[in-house]
């Protein structure tokens, strides 16, 4: 199983990650009750090592990820990185930096416009397994920067999935202003921020998504300093640099995810529309 290329990341602007059952977890999929650090089944289990299988041969359809996230075992060993009880984790097989893995609940759901507030455990589960891998990674991996975690807010796939992924977004695979717009503006969503908006708004906010789509194509600038990249080489070139990476440093400090870049307000955003 795997996602399409096609210039877009392996699903559209996705990235379109295969998953499959390797590392052996709890079997239930009933999916995450996220009562709290007790509840959660990976905490005591070391991390298997990071091996970035192949991309696929071909699109394997919208409901990829879904079949990936309800019948794991089902799919090639290579293509999982961590399987627990509530969810998995494999890696993108595309990906759009050195570390890029997606969560996915092992529940049905299509998308962040799915989310409501009975699923407000379910998200901050899924974002305490993203701060446990992003800290255990960064332990194990001198060098490896903070990590970059959200939803798309206009997903190509169905099946919710969260990307983590390392920031120093240095990969082959970011190939245009549509990768790196989905990683590099408020087009990925904090889980904390989906959080929030649910909880005052009882939703997702969203801009529609067509309006989603024509955001990927403003100008490309850096995420952290708002300086204006012209190119994918000029975005190669300044991502490679010393500071950029301190200024990554900067802005997550003591944390091993950066909750969001500078200037970004999603529910500002929404509403100026």
């Amino acid at each position: 199983a795997g996602g399409r290329d096609g210039g877009d990341g392996g699903e559209g602007h996705e990235g379109g990650g295969s998953l499959a059952c390797g590392s052996s977890g709890a079997e239930g999929a009933d999916g995450a009750n996220g009562d709290g650090d007790d509840a959660d089944d990976w905490g005591g289990r070391d991390l298997p090592l990071l091996v970035q299988p192949p991309k696929p041969g071909g699109f394997s359809g919208m409901e990829v990820l879904q079949r990936l996230a309800m019948s794991p075992e089902a799919q090639p060993a290579e293509n999982i990185f961590l399987l627990t009880r509530d969810f998995v984790v494999g890696y993108d097989l595309y990906p759009k930096a050195r570390v890029h893995l997606l969560i996915l609940p092992r529940t049905r759901l299509d998308g962040p416009a799915d989310l409501t507030a009975s699923h407000l455990p379910l998200l901050r589960s899924m974002q305490r397994l993203a701060r446990h891998l992003a800290a255990s990674l960064r332990a194990r991996t001198p060098g490896l920067p903070p990590f970059l975690c959200g939803f798309h807010a206009a997903p190509s796939l169905r099946q919710l999935h969260l990307h983590l992924l390392s920031s120093d977004l240095d990969s082959d695979a970011l190939k245009n202003k549509k990768h790196f717009n989905s990683f590099a503006t408020s087009f990925l969503l904090h889980p904390a921020s989906v959080a929030a908006q649910i909880e005052s708004s009882g939703k997702v906010l969203s801009r529609g998504h067509a309006a989603e789509e024509a955001a990927l194509k403003q100008d490309m600038r850096c995420p952290v300093t708002g300086a204006p990249l012209k190119n994918m080489p000029a975005v190669k070139a300044h991502v490679a640099r010393r500071e950029y990476a301190e200024g990554v440093r900067a802005l997550a400090g003591d944390a091993d995810i950066i909750e969001r870049w500078p200037g970004h307000n999603r529910a500002n955003d929404v509403r100026a529309r």
